[in-house]
């Protein structure tokens, strides 16, 4: 009997809205082949579509509440700063941790939430999250091998001066990740091999008004896929979330202040809730900071005119303030006092309200019972009731406690409300507002044209799949499920993925088998002697071939 081979290929925040057009106008040829031959379609994200929180969900099958992972950040105990998660913030059994248990080899190449690498019977090279120059993968001299021939694990916008840089940086770094990761393909035994490519993601979050740029990319993925599908695998393509437009922002901390849950100052300093890309990569380029210098010294900043004229003429005026000088001043920022705060926006990713609860937030004032349930829906009635200024429509479309959207062990970790904006238009801030209004233009001094979006894409092909099939109601944790099925090992009976038989041909063993469960799931554990002495072997041979 022929081994079962599978290979993923992620395409991080890659969306239909791209690919059906171009797939009509004869530019993907290897994604056409694929749903021509194979299996496709939407593929439906977490709520909200989160990077980190979607991969989290395919790499175990499960939604948050199981797994753990409910956004880029955790909380630090007794503070209400956050530091940004890694791989052991997934607090349940994962896909390389089943593949070890069975014994298959396995590379991951620039998966998110893989960093600090972990050794594993194979290659893990760690992707999103990572922090910059710090190790990147098992085996350990694979990480120096990657950095020395310039391997990037991740590029940001902030840090170029121009676009064709950065559009270039983008294609540099997806050049790169290919080449190793088919010589990767090439060089080692493996049963299940998976690689992300993040490029479509930070061009659509960067520069989505230049719809030529980011299609450039998707035809180089396509280019990729074309070698990938030379491989004797099962082809698996799938991505995180997808994306929209975005019309508008909502100061979320802005609003609350004007209901009186959250008490706020508007100064020049670290804001409260800091920004992802901060965590990330450290502070960002600036430009001209000499200006920015001068400005600062004079104790000038973009809102002084609200000091020295009246709001309306200050407002008209701040319109009139070129793109440029905005950049270079000195930023206020909304400053949150904790101690007269009753409710506030944690993560602007996740869409999330946090009520500051006692004996839990740090300067908690709001009483656990019925206090917390009075706020809670408070804020919640008022999120349906909000309207856009200008056109009078409702600005949030649903709104959920996070106990009613997810279940698990950690459940209780969940935010304590979670909005959904309509149509995902509305951009979620949690700094101080640039307009009178709480709900602005998205096209300010920072614009924000684009936000993640539930339906992501899927795609698959291999000798056991459908041929021309589109695949409907697919959730993000039913990819794992269904891998596991093909590679005939028992599929952990606490998963919310399924296994979906109308995704096999239909004169295929796999189409009627039974699914085999692991009820040990949930007291999984490893032999970490005999892994121990395994993975020094595979760092020895590793070592040993370059």
């Amino acid at each position: 009997m022929q081994k079962q081979r599978v290979l993923i290929i992620g395409l991080d925040g890659a969306t239909f809205d791209f690919v059906k057009p171009l797939i009509n106008s004869g530019k993907l040829p290897n994604l056409n082949k694929i749903v021509l031959e194979g299996v496709y379609g939407n593929l439906e994200s977490t709520i909200p579509p989160i990077c980190a929180v979607g991969w989290a969900s395919f790499l175990t099958g499960k939604n948050p509440g199981k797994h753990g992972v409910f956004d880029f950040f955790e909380f630090k105990k007794n503070a209400y700063k956050k530091q940004v998660i890694d791989i052991d913030s997934i607090k349940t059994i994962t896909l390389w941790e089943i593949l070890e248990r069975h014994h298959k080899k396995m590379i991951f190449m620039n998966v998110p939430i893989m960093y600090p690498p972990k050794p594993i019977n194979g290659v893990m090279v760690s992707g999103a999250l990572t922090p910059p120059g710090k190790k990147c993968a098992f085996p350990e001299s694979l990480s120096r091998e990657l950095y020395r021939d310039g391997y990037v694990v991740d590029v940001a916008y902030n840090y170029f001066p121009k676009l064709d840089q950065f559009n270039q940086s983008i294609k540099d770094a997806s050049a790169k990740r290919f080449e190793h990761f088919y010589r990767l393909l090439n060089k080692t035994n493996w049963d299940l091999a998976m690689i992300v490519f993040e490029g479509v993601e930070r061009l659509q979050q960067a520069v989505w008004e230049r719809p030529d740029l980011i299609e450039e990319q998707y035809i180089e993925y396509d280019h990729y896929i074309g070698k990938f599908l030379e491989e004797d695998a099962t082809i698996f393509i799938v991505s995180d979330h997808g994306f929209t437009n975005v019309e508008k922002k909502f100061f979320v901390n802005e609003w609350l202040s004007d209901l009186g849950y959250l008490s706020k100052a508007i100064k020049v300093g670290a804001p409260s809730i800091p920004e992802f890309i901060e965590f990330q990569f450290g502070k960002w380029r600036e430009e001209n900071p000499a200006i920015r210098g001068i400005l600062q010294l004079g104790g000038f900043t973009s809102d002084k005119v609200r000091s020295i004229f009246p709001d309306s003429v200050g407002l008209l005026l701040k319109k009139f303030i070129p793109l440029k000088f905005k950049q270079v001043l000195p930023k206020e920022h909304l400053i949150i006092n904790w101690k007269d705060t009753h409710a506030y926006l944690s993560s602007r990713f996740s869409n999330a309200i946090n009520i500051n609860l006692k004996g839990r937030e740090p300067n908690g004032i709001v009483e656990p019972g019925r206090e917390y349930e009075e706020i809670r829906n408070q804020i919640m009635n008022e999120l349906y009731r909000l309207r856009d200024p200008k056109t009078f429509e409702n600005i949030i479309d649903c709104v959920y406690r996070g106990e009613d959207l997810f279940h698990g062990p950690y459940a209780a970790n969940a935010p304590d409300i979670i909005f959904i904006p309509q149509n995902y238009a509305y951009s979620i801030e949690p700094d101080k507002r640039v307009e009178k209004s709480v709900i602005s233009t998205s096209r300010d001094h920072a614009p924000v044209l684009s936000a993640s979006a539930p339906n992501g894409i899927f795609m698959a092909s291999g000798a056991n799949l459908a041929v021309g099939r589109e695949m409907s109601n697919l959730k993000i944790w039913d990819i794992m499920p269904n891998i596991l099925h093909l590679l005939a090992i028992p599929i952990p009976d606490d998963l919310d993925g399924n296994v979906r038989h109308d995704m096999f041909r239909s004169d295929c063993t796999l189409a009627h088998k039974e699914v085999e469960f692991d009820t040990s799931s949930q007291d999984y554990w490893l032999d970490h002697d005999n892994l121990d002495e395994e993975h020094s072997i595979t760092q020895k041979l590793w070592e040993a071939s370059i």
